[in-house]
């Protein structure tokens, strides 16, 4: 009896199915036919539509900035003009309708973005997740072909995407070059004073915190206003450049040279304690009074005077370190010039021939009184003692023109 009962039950509901799609079937049938007018209506509608949408792609074709509309599956249902000649688009690729990442990885194989070839894949994986997320924020591109490109992402109604690039080269170039006037001695080509101090107090910071030697050298050219008298400004600044040059040549990428006026130059140097600071500036003085300069027919030799002063316990800034140094260099200047003096040391004196310094054995000694303190003195000659630079400029002079 069950089994004639489920059988029964099968039938029955079968029945009642084939009724209902039957009476589904005549209501069908009764729906009246739509009119021709609202046939008619629809298709103006579409086709306002159409033509709305064809007048925004037309409209977007003519902008300068770049703009790309993706739904919410991320293809690009819209690249404009102005986007498919900032990234070398063919039409074929955006006719495809290609997801962003297709296009990401369309410009990497193209070479277009201005990445090392290591890092591309996480450039692309970074510009992927931005746009993916709608983040608002402006980014700059910078580009192979040298442009720079600032893209930004709207969220659009539906989960789609714009995404919108507007080339401001120009802009950031001018940026740049303004910041370089702003931090770069025009004339040398290395850090001014302005600069130079912010980035002795970056320095000085880093130092005091880790714990870290710092060292600067003071440097200034010897006679350089008898040069100017008798070479003329325009080889005085000549003679400026070309220090700037030998000290840039000596210099490691984490030290900071600067000029800070006239015939004045800093050189800061991080991790450096005042043995080694020395032996920098020593080797400085050589290369200066070595590699004279050599303008049209004259040779022009010239000598540097350098003051070197370590960070201390009792500096508590960048000003006390730069007065420390400021008066070691006083210090060569008064002892004849052409020398490397520490401050925080007894005088380490530099020939004025191309010979190496001759230090005092009592360097780190106490200073003597008296007649004994005179014996270890330098003696300093007087001014009619000293032999006149212009004198020592027209013997090389002559003798370079005999060489040539």
């Amino acid at each position: 009896m069950d089994q004639v009962s489920r059988t029964a039950t099968e039938v029955n509901l079968r029945r009642i199915g084939q009724q209902r799609a039957s009476e589904c079937e005549d209501r069908a049938g009764q729906r009246p036919a739509p009119k021709a007018d609202d046939v008619a209506a629809l298709r103006d509608a579409l086709a306002s539509q159409s033509h709305e949408l064809a007048t925004l792609y037309a409209a977007l074709n003519q902008v300068h900035h770049g703009v790309i509309l993706f739904d919410r599956d991320m293809r690009a249902q819209f690249m404009n003009r102005a986007v498919r000649n900032m990234f070398n688009s063919p039409d074929a690729l955006v006719e495809s309708k290609p997801t962003y990442i297709e296009l990401l990885q369309h410009a990497s194989s193209s070479s277009t973005y201005a990445v090392a070839r290591a890092d591309l894949d996480k450039y692309i994986a970074h510009r992927l997740a931005l746009v993916v997320a709608g983040d608002s924020t402006t980014h700059d591109q910078r580009l192979s072909n040298g442009k720079i490109l600032r893209s930004q992402c709207a969220i659009l109604p539906g989960g789609g995407r714009m995404l919108t690039h507007t080339d401001v080269t120009d802009l950031i170039l001018h940026a740049e070059e303004l910041e370089r006037l702003a931090t770069i001695d025009g004339m040398t080509g290395i850090y001014n004073r302005r600069h130079f101090l912010a980035l002795a107090d970056r320095a000085w910071e880093r130092s005091q915190r880790h714990d870290r030697p710092l060292s600067l050298l003071m440097m200034d050219i010897d006679f350089f206003k008898s040069i100017n008298d008798r070479f003329g400004h325009d080889t005085g600044d000549r003679v400026i450049v070309h220090l700037a040059n030998l000290a840039r040549g000596s210099k490691r990428e984490s030290d900071v040279l600067a000029r800070l006026g006239g015939e004045e130059f800093a050189l800061l140097l991080p991790d450096t304690g005042i043995e080694q600071a020395h032996a920098i500036a020593e080797r400085l003085r050589r290369d200066v009074a070595t590699g004279p300069l050599v303008a049209g027919s004259d040779l022009i030799s010239t000598t540097v005077s350098i003051g070197v002063a370590a960070a201390v316990g009792r500096h508590s800034a960048i000003p006390d370190l730069m007065k420390a140094a400021d008066l070691a260099l006083y210090e060569a200047k008064n002892a004849g010039r052409n020398r490397v003096v520490l401050r925080d040391a007894a005088p380490i004196i530099a020939s004025p021939s191309l010979g190496a310094p001759a230090r005092p054995d009592a360097a780190h000694a106490p200073a003597a009184s008296g007649s004994e303190q005179q014996r270890h003195e330098p003696r300093q000659r007087r001014a009619s003692e000293q032999e006149h630079p212009i004198h020592c400029i027209e013997a090389e002079n002559a003798a370079f023109r005999r060489r040539t």
